[in-house]
């Protein structure tokens, strides 16, 4: 096993120095909200994405369902049925929800409810 101190030497040769890191630390492994380096350290994951912020690392449902998709297929390269229906039903609903929005406020500020004023 390498140290955060080797890893992070080995990436500053393999990867350009435009693209930053904001910790000098290498994840192991991930639970919940819980994170171990590769040395062995445990940290609060206050770094994580939208996902994983939402559920934590390794939520079993999230888990269960990534399984479940890559028995299926990893990539769709040719737009299959479901993709079709997924992409239908996200045309459908957008569509009429941009129009309800664009109703609902096209007179503008004053006819946003009193909680979302801001004046």
């Amino acid at each position: 096993m390498s140290s955060n101190k080797e890893l992070m030497q080995r990436r500053s040769q393999a990867i350009p120095r435009g693209v930053g890191q904001i910790h000098p630390i290498f994840a192991d492994r991930a639970e919940n909200c819980r994170v171990w380096d590769v040395e062995g350290r445990e940290y609060l994951d206050f770094a994580g994405g939208i996902a994983v912020l939402n559920t934590g690392h390794l939520h079993p449902k999230v888990v269960a369902a990534v399984e479940a998709q890559l028995k299926k297929t990893v990539a769709h390269l040719l737009p299959g049925a479901g993709l079709r229906a997924v992409s239908g039903a996200v045309r459908d609903y957008e569509s009429e929800g941009a129009g309800r929005f664009r109703q609902e406020n096209a007179a503008g500020y004053d006819r946003f409810p009193k909680r979302w004023k801001t004046r």
